[in-house]
């Protein structure tokens, strides 16, 4: 009995080898290759693009090195004409504008910087700087149209009441549009009159030192920082 127990477990020894070797001779072996992206990232391109001309504030962008542009997301109650960069780049990389070089917030063509490589090899970001701001509203200063609010041509003040607007006349400025929508007048600011997000008041005439209006009908535009709206009734100079 005893000898039957010592085959058996001796016969179990031997197919439990035979199975680790034949699983150990069907193991595939596979090498890991590990790629150092640091390394491999192109030199001729922006790490970083900071805002720093706001107090005590950095506003961060986004950069897609693919599409090679820049995004900035500004906060309109900073009210920025311009923003002032902090760029970092690789070690020995040059950029064109410079980095300190301020950069307007409002620009009709878009900004571009040209990044080149130790190696020569060049790379072009477009820089594009997105507003956040609430919609605004403006009231009309008459509620028929077929009646025209009347502005004496040689000088007076408007006030115009809405909600939302950006209280600073540094940044909120009014207009005289004629029907096909160009700009025939720019309103002075009534500095001696606070302006706030639901009031605002502009003048005209000597008085401002500016001149008289030229008789007709015109509408009114407000450009509160980065948005625009115009009245849908006229105003009549006379």
């Amino acid at each position: 009995m005893r000898r039957f127990i010592h085959i058996a477990l001796f016969s179990l020894i031997i197919v439990g080898s035979s199975s680790c070797t034949k699983e150990q001779e069907n193991l595939i072996t596979v090498e890991e290759t590990l790629y150092d992206t640091l390394r491999t990232l192109p030199v001729n391109r922006i790490i970083e693009y900071n805002v720093t001309n706001i107090d005590e504030t950095t506003i961060y962008s986004a950069i897609d090195d693919s599409k090679k542009t820049i995004t900035v997301y500004l906060p309109a109650y900073y009210m920025l004409g311009i923003i002032q960069p902090e760029i970092v780049l690789p070690e020995g990389t040059a950029i064109s504008p410079t980095a300190d070089e301020p950069v307007p917030v409002f620009s009709e063509a878009p900004f571009t910087y040209e990044v080149t490589s130790p190696a020569g090899e060049k790379a072009t970001y477009t820089l594009n700087i997105i507003v956040q701001q609430q919609d605004f509203t403006i009231n009309e200063l008459t509620t028929n149209i077929n009646s025209p609010r009347t502005l004496p041509n040689a000088g007076g003040t408007i006030t115009v009441q809405g909600r939302g607007m950006l209280g600073n006349q540094v940044v909120t400025k009014g207009f005289l549009m004629d029907e096909d929508g160009n700009e025939v007048y720019a309103f002075a600011d009534v500095g001696n009159v606070p302006a706030f997000s639901y009031q605002v008041h502009f003048g005209w005439g000597s008085s401002f030192n500016k001149p008289p209006l030229e008789p007709g009908l015109y509408w009114v535009e407000v450009r509160s920082y980065a948005l625009t709206k115009r009245m849908t009734n006229p105003v009549r100079v006379q």
